[in-house]
Parts: C-alpha cells; sequence; structure tokens
C-alpha cells in the first residue's frame, strides 16, 4: 500500500488496521507515530461526544420555548395597552382609568402559557409516578402527600416565571389535571380562578405556596383541589 493509501486508511478508520498495515506500521517508526496520534486524536473526539443528558433537559428546553413565547406575546400586549394609553390622552379621557400591569403576570394566564407548549411533551405522559418519588420532590418545598390522590403520571421540577417549580400531571375523570406547585412571589399576579375557551383553573394559596389546578372545561376541579388541600401536609 503506498502512502497515500494508507494514510487515507487511517484517517478513515483509525481503529482498522489489517494485518498487512501492522507490518508496515511495526517497521516504520514514522507510520508508528502517525497512527498513534490519529487514534489519540479520535479517541478524545470519541469522549467529547459522549457528554450526559441534564436531568430534565426536555423540559428545560419546552419551558425556555414556553417563556420566550410569552414574552413575545406579552411585548406584543403591552405595545396596544401604550397604544389605547396615548388614544384615551388625545381624547381626553384621562389616564388613570387604565389599568397597566405589565410588569407582574397573572398566575393562571402563565400556568395555560406552559401547559399549551408542553402538549406535545405530555399529552401521553404515562409514567406511573409512584407516591414516594412525588414526595421526595414535594419535600424540596416543605411537603408531602399523606396519602395517593389518583394516578400520577408526570412529575419533574420547571422554571415557573424564573421560579423553580414543581409540574405534576395526574389523570382526572375528564382527562390530565395539571397542577404547579409555585413558591409565592411578587413576580406572579394573584388569581384564584382563570379560564379560556379549552381549560379552566383554581389556585390554593397554602404555607408559602400557590397550588395551581388546571383542567379541562367538562373536568370538577372543586374535587380534585379538595383531595390536594387534604392530602397535602407541610413543615411546620
Amino acid at each position: 500500500m503506498d502512502e497515500l493509501g494508507f494514510r487515507r486508511q487511517i484517517y478513515a478508520d483509525p481503529k482498522g488496521i489489517t494485518e498487512e498495515m501492522n507490518a508496515e506500521i511495526m517497521s516504520d517508526p514514522k507510520k508508528q507515530q502517525f497512527v498513534s496520534d490519529i487514534q489519540h486524536l479520535d479517541k478524545k473526539i470519541e469522549q467529547s461526544l459522549n457528554v450526559d443528558v441534564p436531568e430534565n433537559l426536555a423540559e428545560r428546553l419546552i419551558l425556555r420555548q414556553t417563556l420566550t413565547n410569552h414574552k413575545q406575546s406579552k411585548k406584543k400586549r403591552n405595545t396596544f395597552l401604550a397604544m389605547a394609553a396615548s388614544v384615551a390622552v388625545a381624547f381626553g379621557l384621562g389616564i388613570n382609568s387604565i389599568n397597566f400591569s405589565v410588569a407582574e403576570t397573572g398566575i393562571g394566564d402563565h400556568a395555560l402559557a406552559h401547559i399549551y407548549h408542553e402538549l406535545d411533551h405530555t399529552a401521553d405522559a404515562d409514567y406511573s409516578v409512584s407516591l414516594a418519588k412525588v414526595n421526595t420532590k414535594l419535600a424540596s418545598y416543605g411537603g408531602k402527600f399523606l396519602q395517593s390522590i389518583g394516578e400520577m403520571k408526570f412529575a419533574s421540577f420547571c422554571t415557573f416565571k424564573g421560579i423553580r417549580s414543581l409540574h405534576l400531571i395526574l389523570e382526572g375523570k375528564a382527562g390530565p389535571i395539571t397542577v404547579f406547585v409555585v413558591p409565592q412571589h411578587d413576580k406572579l399576579l394573584a388569581q384564584n380562578t382563570f379560564n379560556d375557551n379549552q381549560y379552566h383553573g383554581e389556585v390554593v394559596s397554602m404555607h408559602g405556596k400557590h397550588i395551581v389546578i388546571v383542567g379541562n372545561k367538562a373536568e370538577n376541579l372543586a374535587s380534585t383541589k379538595q383531595e390536594l388541600v387534604e392530602s397535602l401536609s407541610w413543615d411546620a
């Protein structure tokens, strides 16, 4: 094998050394060094590609897209409100009657945005998460479930308006029920109830946490809320 053919073969497959090639290598110190260098480089490339996937990577990527889209939507809404304010001033209506609470996001609005952008990821979730696993995560917030509240299909940490929170999905009677456990924060505008064309939700505040419950319009959230309140226990 000529020198060019030898080098091409080593570049293409550093580990695929034939008996004929091995004989050439053993008789030529320069070829020995060349093969050693290429195999060392190949090993470094292999090691650099062998990277562990961070925990909850899929959820983090989905949530990042959720927040990006939500911010873009919020920016458009703020622009509309600014235009409305200018019109009101022009007609002498005064700006005191206009509510510009744009620094805060309603907790329900954010919960709905979160759910819509995770539908592809969570719609078919069927992980049968154990109560022990849920309680391990819930312990980060000083809470635990004293008893099962039904089939748990999904449990993962997420970022809710920049706040580390817990995202749960339960199997309801009319479809999945999403529950967020969110530490109370002034970034979030409190809402007791909220809804849109597809979902409705309720918020329960207890022990410095917002428990956000969301289900489709056919779901009776009152019974779920009662089960959650009765089953949840918090550290003193």
